[in-house]
């Protein structure tokens, strides 16, 4: 008889994967060709992600352009912003035109335990935390909220996030901000509690359209080095494909981390 899989109890190796079925580890296909080949051929369920990018490279619109293509898939996707009201959202984004009338959910909420009970609430196969260092009122076991933004909230909350993510069999982006010196505002503590992390470069100039998307160093659920080309136009961001060619990418490329205690 198979020992029954239970968190805190230790199993052998044979009984738990035994017990895997298709629906515990499975990916969809996005509809974006090259953010599927980023991320190992198509998105991964479940799993926690960071996406990072400096200001104004694009990570809101990307995520709201992939989650149009899957919501079009009829996969039930809740975009949650915790710094733009939902009126600010729908003003901003009539640019890409239309959406879907289901399937696509935009909430704007900054309560950790708000956010935590629309998760339960709505259900979503896909959410994104829009961005995880303007977060408030995460608190301690005691129930003694921390400082928004600082290393603890931000980690308590990239926890519960991972957490919630691998008991509802879904996946969540953790938004996080890269500061102007090329760190990731908290970064080193959510990039061991997340299962990897998603970059997305801004152009070189307020001109350059030209977007690269990669995942790279420790990622869970994809090889490293993959990217792909996007480019900000008028309408959107636009899937340009992977990039199969060019030198590999060195790790001195990508974003450092850093614990910032001073809000985000």
């Amino acid at each position: 008889m198979l020992q029954p899989i239970e968190d805190g109890v230790a199993i052998s190796m044979a009984d738990a994967q035994a017990q895997l079925t298709e629906d515990d580890f499975r990916r969809i296909e996005t509809g974006l060709l090259g953010f599927d080949w980023v991320v190992g051929g198509g998105l991964p369920l479940p799993i926690a992600v960071l996406l990072s990018a400096p200001e104004g490279a694009g990570k809101s619109t990307l995520l709201l352009e992939l989650f149009r293509s899957l919501a079009k898939r009829k996969v039930k996707t809740l975009y949650v912003n915790t710094e733009e009201t939902v009126k600010q959202l729908a003003y901003r984004y009539k640019r890409l035109g239309a959406f879907p009338e289901k399937y696509l959910k935009i909430l704007h909420e900054s309560r950790h335990e708000r956010i935590m009970e629309m998760l339960e609430e709505e259900a979503p196969l896909v959410a994104a935390i829009d961005s995880v260092q303007n977060v408030e009122d995460v608190a301690d076991d005691n129930g003694v909220p921390y400082a928004m933004g600082c290393v603890p909230s931000v980690t308590k909350a990239g926890r519960d996030y991972k957490r919630f993510s691998e008991r509802q069999g879904m996946t969540i982006f953790v938004v996080g901000h890269v500061t102007n010196d090329r760190t990731i505002a908290s970064g080193n503590t959510l990039k061991h509690i997340l299962d990897g992390t998603i970059y997305l470069e801004g152009g070189d100039d307020e001109k350059d359209i030209g977007r690269l998307l990669y995942c790279k160093r420790k990622n869970r659920f994809a090889p490293r080095g993959r990217r792909a080309r996007f480019e900000m136009r008028e309408q959107g961001m636009i899937d340009c494909g992977p990039l199969l060619d060019g030198p590999p990418l060195d790790d001195k490329e990508a974003p450092d981390v850093e614990d910032r205690p001073e809000n985000a």
